[in-house]
Order: structure tokens, then C-alpha cells, then sequence
């Protein structure tokens, strides 16, 4: 089954680039006996594999550099697959382990929008917090304001009571005192 010479062409098949479903156990260099592409260099043909539903599994060599403008040389290195049964019990594991690589790019990309998302909101909820707190600040700076002018009144209503003889500007200055703080509250609210 691994006759080197089984046949030749000049032209590679055209199948859309997909990643292999499997590991390549040898490096595309390691293999032996050599076989060398048309390069002016000699340079030692690449061994791939194809996953093409024509042949998949089946390996062939082309030029190490065919990709980046090296020479034409394409050669099957292993015969075709004839039965059909053979064939398919090669596809259908091959489809699987590439839907679940896409399956599995997805889901790190979902995970990766989701970790991105959660340290959006997380910022966005420490800066809330931090606005809600200086704005309790604030509230809390403003109601120690409006007791200290209360107490102020307090005082200043309380001397004036002193200086105060009858009953009737007691009366007054109370109430004063009182539209004067509810006028404050309603201000600082």
C-alpha cells in the first residue's frame, strides 16, 4: 500500500484549508527514503496528509515551499483508497473532530465575551459605588451642616429668649425658630 511512485502530478487538488483532526506523529521532513521536489536546491520534499473527501488519510509530498512560491512537484505517496466503506469510516470521525473544534472555538469565544463582559460590569459597578459613596459623603457633609446651623438658631433663640421679658416674643421667636428650620430642611433636601 505505500508504493512511492503509485502516481504523479503537477498540480495539487484543490481542498479548502482545514486544519488536520489529528496530530502529525512525524514532522514532514522525517521520513525516509528521501525524494526530492523539482527545486534548483534539491530540496527534500514535504510529507501532508489530506483530509479531502476524496482521500482522506491518504499521504502525499509536495514542495516544502509550495506555499511561499516553491516548484510544482506534487506526488501521492500512499495508493487510493478504493472502498467505499474504508473511505467513509474515515470522513465521518474526521467531520466529528471538526465540528467539535468549532464547537470548541465557540465556547472559548463566548467564554472570552462573557469574562470581557463581567469586567465591564464590574468596573461599571465599582464606579457606581464609588459615585453612590461620594455622594453619601456629600449628603452626610450637608446634614452635619444643617445641624450645626440648627444648633446655631437653638443658641441664638435661646439668648434672645433670655433677653426676651414677656410671653408673647417667646411665642415669636419659637415659631420663627421653627419656620427658620423648617426652611433649612427644605432647602437642603
Amino acid at each position: 500500500m505505500a508504493s512511492i511512485g503509485s502516481s504523479s502530478s503537477t498540480a495539487a487538488p484543490r481542498v479548502p484549508l482545514m486544519k488536520s483532526p489529528i496530530r502529525y506523529r512525524t514532522g514532514p521532513l522525517d521520513y525516509y527514503p528521501d525524494k526530492t521536489c523539482y527545486c534548483k536546491s534539491n530540496a527534500k520534499a514535504a510529507m501532508w496528509i489530506s483530509w479531502s473527501d476524496d482521500n482522506p488519510c491518504r499521504r502525499y509530498m509536495t514542495c516544502a515551499r509550495a506555499r511561499t512560491g516553491g516548484c510544482k512537484f506534487y506526488e501521492w505517496y500512499d495508493d487510493p483508497i478504493t472502498v467505499p466503506f474504508v473511505k467513509q469510516s474515515l470522513i465521518d470521525p474526521r467531520d466529528k473532530v471538526w465540528r467539535i473544534q468549532e464547537e470548541n472555538e465557540i465556547l472559548h469565544r463566548t467564554v472570552a465575551t462573557r469574562q470581557a463582559r463581567e469586567v465591564h460590569l464590574l468596573e461599571e459597578l465599582c464606579r457606581v459605588k464609588m459615585a453612590n459613596q461620594s455622594e453619601g459623603q456629600q449628603r452626610l457633609e450637608e446634614a452635619e451642616m444643617f445641624k450645626g446651623t440648627i444648633n446655631n438658631l437653638t443658641k441664638q433663640m435661646e439668648e434672645m429668649n433670655k433677653n426676651c421679658s414677656s410671653s408673647r416674643s417667646r411665642t415669636f421667636v419659637v415659631g420663627l425658630m421653627c419656620v427658620l428650620a423648617c426652611v433649612l430642611y427644605f432647602i437642603a433636601a
